[in-house]
């Protein structure tokens, strides 16, 4: 089945902007938001066990990284069939104007805000928050925390575009990422033995398979949407039910620190796929799930979710931990952290995506 760069015909889903992922990104951003809300002052007090499996922020970011991988993946599959092929150089610029422009004016606002408030920043968490290279560093501070995820994202498309770009034929490229993945387990255990064992969720080599399984995704139903459309199709509420399962079940494993044997090199494995699997569900079945995550709230919700991603840390914290003000409780700050993620993304993310046109021109 191996294609090379013949122009190959597209699901009609996969056509245009793919149905559901806005709306998956919003819960995404939910887990995130309420995992750290937790910390904040007046959070209500004895939330069950479940609930913070249910909104576990590492597994709101896995859900975001399945996602990155799947767009970015097809949007370059989209334009080499159009084209013949992709430009590198407008992928990197378009790459830039997406995440740039807001995540460094974060970081200036870090830097200003840490002039007149004890943040406990150091020199070299800023330059790995500057450099992409946040999860490498032991002991960081809560207010940069987060921008671990960003740095595995923008070190990972560092390599997979040129991948894609010298790797033309179909089946070697779905050869190579299934090779990768199968390899990413075995890193996590040496990574888990080593020094690097606290930091293991935070890098590339231990959280990065979660991006290239939503490459994989991309290229499966890109490549083979026809032939295995079926498989996401059949059975889907019983099909639902066993990822979410799945998904939520290694969650709660994990947390309880069980069969730490497994959940070290598999629970990511298990969960990135479920996800991926969970996608193409959604993306094919216009059923009432489908229906609620396309609808305009969510959909709004999952188009700020970055913005929002970025302030929530500056609102979300540790009770008193740098401020003392009523702006800074629950639920107040979720209020402040959205309304301010409003104003990046129409200010700023907004501005710098209508420039893209011009570039692609």
């Amino acid at each position: 089945m191996d294609t090379g760069l013949k122009r190959i015909d597209v699901l009609p889903e996969l056509k245009s902007r793919v149905a559901s992922l806005d709306g998956l990104r919003a819960l995404s951003i939910a887990m995130v938001l309420f995992n750290h809300a937790q910390l904040s002052c007046d959070f209500p007090g004895g939330t069950p066990q479940w609930f913070g499996w249910l909104f576990n922020g590492q597994l709101g970011v896995r859900i975001f990284f399945v996602i990155s991988g799947f767009i970015i993946t097809l949007l370059i599959l989209r334009e080499e069939n159009n084209r013949g092929s992709f430009s590198l150089k407008n992928f990197y610029f378009r790459r830039i104007l997406r995440i740039l422009p807001v995540y460094y004016l974060f970081l200036f606002t870090v830097m200003i805000i840490s002039r007149f408030v004890d943040l406990r920043l150091n020199p070299n968490e800023m330059t790995a928050a500057l450099t992409f290279t946040t999860g490498w560093w032991k002991n960081g501070t809560w207010i940069l925390g987060h921008t671990w995820s960003l740095s595995v994202e923008e070190q990972f498309y560092l390599l997979w575009p040129f991948v894609l770009y010298f790797v033309t034929s179909p089946r070697k490229r779905m050869i190579a990422a299934c090779c990768a993945v199968a390899i990413m387990p075995l890193m996590r255990v040496l990574v888990y033995k080593s020094s690097l064992e606290e930091q293991r969720g935070f890098i590339f080599i231990g959280a990065g398979d979660s991006i290239l399984y939503g490459c994989i995704l991309a290229m499966l139903l890109f490549y083979y949407g026809a032939e295995v459309k079926k498989y996401f199709t059949s059975y889907v509420g019983v099909l639902r039910i066993v990822l979410i399962f799945l998904i939520w079940g290694s969650t709660a494993l994990q947390s309880q620190a069980m069969l730490g044997v497994l959940t070290v090199p598999l629970s990511n494995t298990v969960e990135s796929i479920a996800i991926s699997w969970l996608i193409a569900s959604f993306i094919f079945n216009p059923d009432p799930g489908h229906k609620i995550l396309n609808s305009r709230i969510l959909v709004f919700i999952g188009t700020i979710s970055y913005s929002w991603y970025l302030w929530q840390q500056l609102f979300l914290f540790e009770c008193e931990r740098y401020f003392s003000s009523e702006s800074f409780r629950f639920p107040i700050n979720i209020i402040l952290s959205f309304i301010v993620a409003c104003m990046s993304y129409y200010l700023i993310e907004k501005t710098f995506q209508r420039l893209k046109p011009k570039i692609a021109a």
